[in-house]
């Protein structure tokens, strides 16, 4: 797999005040709130299946082998979209959300939703952050205090042909239109303070960012984990096939 790199920065701009709409918990097991955990040493890959909408949580190790896993669903109306520091953000047919607080095996412990956003669409949760994406391709960035209370918020405009993917760890990922992808190192209002791109690469689609590494996954259903350097330089790599009838969409820890 190739790595291409060009260089252009793109400063963020403030938008509107994105009014904060009632979040509530709803109990399971006993808690009603989803508390912030950081990143565990497991390395995970979130798996959905094609057909169903069941979801597979795979602890892996650093060859992409399965050391064992736990399945969730189908739920009815329901999507995962994300897995990360312990916790899966599913999206509704209408557009709330809910976030699971799952254990060290992705067992849920506890879970908390958030009405739907008129034109808004969740993208993905990480290090207590939920990315949310306007249809006008303008993003909003959450960041979250006991469950999915917004306690502030930072906003950037559209770009033309972009779209934001995934972020973690202050990094921002875009992917074009042409399958080049865009990975940003921004600060809390999300500036660009300076950013790598890669491919296109024929076939394969970049899925997410987290903890240093890039998951690429390719038409065929095989993935590549890339592991990057600071600045988002390749350092190295490892594939395995894929699945039948699943398809991989997010890694984290």
């Amino acid at each position: 797999m190739k790595i291409f790199l060009f260089s252009k920065i793109i400063a963020a701009l403030p938008l509107f005040v994105l009014s904060f709409l009632s979040a509530y918990a709803q109990e399971d097991i006993g808690e009603s709130a989803v508390p912030y955990y950081p990143a565990s040493n497991y390395e995970k890959i979130l798996w959905q299946n094609k057909s169903s909408g069941q979801v597979s949580l795979w602890r892996i190790d650093d060859k992409l082998n399965n050391l064992d896993y736990i399945e969730h669903g189908p739920l009815d109306g329901w999507a995962a979209i994300s897995y990360s520091d312990h916790h899966i953000l599913w999206r509704h047919v209408d557009g709330r959300i809910s976030l699971w607080l799952v254990d060290n095996k992705g067992n849920q412990i506890s879970y908390q939703e958030h009405e739907p956003m008129e034109g808004w669409r969740a993208i993905c949760y990480a290090d207590n952050h939920i990315l949310w994406q306007h249809q006008s391709g303008r993003i909003s960035l959450w960041t979250l205090h006991n469950g999915l209370q917004n306690i502030s918020y930072a906003e950037h405009p559209p770009i033309e042909g972009w779209r934001a993917i995934s972020y973690s760890d202050g990094r921002l990922l875009w992917r074009h239109e042409s399958g080049k992808i865009s990975l940003w190192k921004t600060d809390d209002q999300l500036r660009n303070l300076g950013y790598i791109e890669h491919g296109p690469i024929d076939g394969w689609t970049a899925v997410n960012y987290a903890k240093g590494k890039i998951l690429w996954r390719h038409n065929n259903g095989s993935l590549s984990l890339w592991t990057v350097d600071d600045k988002g330089k390749q350092l190295s790599y490892v594939e395995r096939p894929g699945v039948e009838g699943w398809r991989a969409i997010g890694y984290g820890r």
